[in-house]
């Protein structure tokens, strides 16, 4: 497989958004309903800086921040708030449209596949979802920052990490997630070429909305 005329033996992919996606909103609403019992004051502040179309893709990203903040040291309260955050999460993902058929293609052309992810809040849930999802078994390795090294995402150490096991240099590395921050940046800065893959459109060049879309441009 070539990229950029480059000849790629190797891809390391992304799973939250890239490989699957879930109802957010939904699993955010679950833990409004807990603040508003216990905390009402601080679901309200919530509702009216972040709870819109806009703002709720940054309390996505930095949820357990604002809890903390808002909470202080209510330690076990926020912990509840992430496992009802997690509950939600695990029962709504889905699948993105031929994540696994893409999968099993490169496969086929003889390229190998590291999953690279970081690790969520709870100890072994990361694993678990992988497992629930599948995907586990469709790459041939798996690489958890702050899990299987003490790295996670955007430190470029993990992409080392992750060419290192599949037994490949980073210049033979494709990597493929839909963060610039996270994926994107810190792979193109460890010597991986790197391509942003996001439903709504991304910003980087190149990117790609889907894993058709994906498949035509790698030419596989």
């Amino acid at each position: 497989m070539k990229f950029n005329g480059k000849i790629i033996k190797g891809v390391a992919i992304d799973f939250d958004w890239t490989l699957i996606k879930f109802n957010y909103k939904k699993a955010f609403g679950e833990t409004q309903k807990i603040l508003y019992y216990s905390y009402p004051v601080v679901a309200e502040f919530i509702k009216k800086h972040f709870m819109n179309e806009k703002n709720i893709i940054y309390f996505q990203k930095f949820r357990n921040q604002i809890w903390e903040s808002l909470l202080k040291d209510e330690k076990q309260f926020i912990l509840k708030l992430q496992m009802k955050y997690w509950e939600v999460v695990r029962s709504t993902t889905k699948e993105n449209e031929g994540a696994k058929s893409f999968l099993n293609d490169l496969k086929t052309h003889g390229i190998k596949i590291v999953l690279i992810t970081n690790s969520d809040e709870v100890f072994g849930l990361k694993e678990k979802r992988l497992n629930e999802s599948g995907f586990d078994n469709h790459v041939d390795s798996v690489l958890i920052g702050g899990v299987h090294c003490r790295y996670e995402k955007p430190n470029k150490k993990i992409f080392y990490l992750a060419a290192k096991k599949i037994d490949l240099q980073v210049s033979e590395c494709l990597m493929i997630g839909d963060s610039i921050e996270n994926d994107i940046m810190p792979a193109v800065l460890s010597g991986m070429h790197a391509i942003q893959m996001k439903e709504e459109g991304g910003d980087w060049d190149p990117s790609v909305t889907s894993f058709s879309q994906l498949k035509a441009f790698l030419e596989i």
